[in-house]
């Protein structure tokens, strides 16, 4: 997977990203969360990528992604995003609320989007939805207790 910022559609030249978590959503698609780009290892860059893990040949570019630095507070170098997990918009309709609105969470408002949710652990270094418990477990490495 090659990224390059600001870039949907990314060059064969850069080195890559950093990625530190990995989903698959209901199509198959894979989604990658990174916290910043090989080829700029000195700078915090936070990105979700989309990847078709069916796409030939031997290298791939991303089909789309979210830059997320400027949302996400501002950290050094990999110390940014860790985890992704991808949880259907039937399992979360009408539980998540939209700060910016003020309404309540309507997936035909969001396609296509991405939510963050503080975990109040202080960091999440992996994430996994339980499809039967209808619960998202966040877990928290050394740096913040091992929780």
């Amino acid at each position: 997977m090659k990224m390059e910022k600001g870039v949907n559609f990314t060059t064969p030249t850069a080195k890559g990203p950093d990625t530190e978590g990995i989903t698959v959503d209901g199509n198959g698609f894979v989604y990658l969360a990174s916290e910043c780009d090989n080829s700029d290892k000195g700078v915090n860059y936070n990105v979700i990528l989309k990847a078709d893990p069916n796409a030939q040949g031997t290298s791939q570019n991303a089909m789309q992604q979210w830059d997320l630095t400027s949302s996400l507070p501002s950290v050094s170098a990999n110390m940014g995003i860790e985890a992704v997990e991808w949880v259907s918009n039937s399992n979360v309709a009408g539980k998540l609320f939209d700060q910016n609105t003020n309404k309540v969470f309507d997936p035909s408002n969001y396609p296509n989007e991405v939510a963050d949710i503080d975990s109040k652990l202080g960091g999440a270094m992996a994430l996994d939805y339980d499809i039967y418990e209808n619960k998202l477990w966040v877990a928290a490495d050394d740096g913040y207790g091992n929780l």
